[in-house]
């Protein structure tokens, strides 16, 4: 079992994970990179060295520039479990910033405190998916950052979706909507109407906020549209 599994609660189940764009451990590793051929290049050529003055320190030399790149190779490793290791997911209660390779921390918000969600996105954030997100309490201060995460808009999406079933305003996609609009009863007096007209307005806020699609929207009006 897992890290993340093991701080998992009874009930709850993973929506959504995602981590850093892979272009964020490119860049990390990239000088890197550099030093490695650099030093290669270095030894073959001390390697290849002719000469009695050589002779005593070549071996020295090749060796301390093979110690110098196993350094290097060392440190790229570690920035790619790093890398792996930071995890960024949702569940049908939190959002959990998870990261470390040996020693771990997480950084936990839960749905109930998450009141809005900030995303931002550069031009070539938008062409490679991937940007910047910020959860905000209801006190307007950000509670957890994300920075350059792969494919944002799903997160944010995903993560709003969780809380409005969390909230209750919404049911799971293979229940409905608003349980008021599927069990209440035929209206047959004006209170039973006015209730109906409550959840078509409640049923608009959703669908404005992006938090249903265009077709789960129609669907379920024409449905409480029929009731009335």
């Amino acid at each position: 079992m897992g890290y993340l599994e093991q701080i998992l609660g009874d009930h709850e189940q993973i929506r959504f994970e995602t981590r850093q764009h892979p272009f964020v451990f490119y860049s990390k590793i990239f000088f890197e990179v550099i030093v490695i051929v650099l030093l290669i290049a270095a030894t073959y050529v001390v390697a290849r060295q002719q000469g009695a003055a050589w002779l005593e320190y070549k071996t020295t030399v090749v060796l301390g520039l093979a110690g110098i790149a196993l350094i290097v190779v060392i440190s790229a490793l570690l920035d790619y479990l790093r890398w792996v290791n930071e995890r960024y997911v949702l569940t049908n209660l939190r959002v959990i910033h998870l990261r470390g390779i040996f020693n771990k921390s997480t950084i936990d918000s839960s749905l109930d405190k998450v009141n809005d969600v900030q995303m931002r996105q550069t031009i070539l954030g938008r062409m490679f998916d991937y940007g910047d997100l910020e959860i905000l309490t209801a006190s307007e201060e950000a509670i957890n950052r994300m920075e350059k995460i792969a494919r944002p808009l799903d997160f944010k999406r995903e993560m709003m979706n969780a809380k409005a079933e969390f909230e209750g305003y919404l049911r799971p996609p293979s229940a409905a909507i608003y349980e008021q609009a599927y069990h209440s009863p035929r209206p047959n007096d004006a209170a039973s109407r006015v209730d109906l007209e409550a959840t078509l307005t409640r049923l608009a806020e959703l669908h404005q906020k992006g938090l249903i699609t265009d077709d789960e929207f129609q669907q379920k009006r024409q449905e409480i549209l029929s009731r009335i």
